[in-house]
């Protein structure tokens, strides 16, 4: 994220999951986004598509294109954690329907004929629009072409339930960056000055876990004293 947004975070300690019709991927959300027809021409769309919201981590190792895509002013900053504390973060036991409005998955990847062919899939679609425990739906959020593989996605889901105050575009929920975040790593094409800088605000706000520097464009010692 923006080194900025995290500065947000800190001071907001609210975290933000958005609904999937603003994801770039025209295929997100494509299960949601058709419209069927019954026997006798009824149409038929998928009610709960605006119920969801999520966010999109990823468990890979550091790449190039990750901070090219990612961190394109070049301020970037990577937060880590585990799956385990990404989704209790989010989890509220006093929630009624706790059990069946929370998910973490990771993304697989598929050619677009794979992904088309779902939708005349009768027994798929009848699958997602009849499950009450929310899993198929997520299922489909799960779905990516496999032109974005080198993401290797994870995504954090939660299902608005009728019961709850409506969201919008955007879901807040508490969550306290300074516990939830195990590592941050600074956008490798940080100048020296400009990434002492950003350590020193980490400190000033109050994070206490590892802040380092990616080297992913850094040679070698023993090259970089070659003239």
């Amino acid at each position: 994220m923006p080194f900025y947004r995290l500065e947000e975070l800190c001071e907001r300690k609210e975290n933000c999951l958005v609904r999937p019709i603003l994801w770039d991927d025209p295929f997100e959300n494509f299960l949601f986004s058709t419209v069927g027809l019954e026997a006798d021409g009824r149409r038929v769309d998928f009610a709960f598509r605006d119920d969801f919201y999520g966010q999109c981590w990823t468990d890979a190792d550091e790449t190039d294109a990750m901070w090219r895509i990612y961190s394109r002013d070049k301020d970037g900053v990577r937060v880590q954690c585990t799956p385990h504390k990404l989704l209790a973060g989010l989890y509220r036991s006093e929630d009624l329907f706790r059990d069946i409005c929370y998910f973490i998955g990771k993304m697989s990847y598929h050619t677009k004929e794979e992904l088309c062919s779902l939708l005349h899939d009768v027994d798929f679609v009848r699958s997602v629009a009849f499950d009450g425990n929310g899993a198929k739906q997520c299922e489909t959020f799960l779905l990516k072409r496999k032109a974005f593989s080198h993401e290797s996605e994870v995504r954090l889901l939660y299902q608005l339930r009728a019961t709850n105050a409506a969201a919008g575009d955007h879901f807040f929920y508490p969550l306290d960056p300074l516990l939830m975040f195990d590592e941050l790593v600074l956008d490798p094409r940080l100048d020296k000055s400009t990434a002492e800088s950003q350590n020193a605000r980490l400190i000033d706000l109050g994070f206490t876990c590892r802040v380092r520097q990616s080297e992913l464009y850094q040679l070698p010692e023993r090259y970089s004293r070659l003239s």
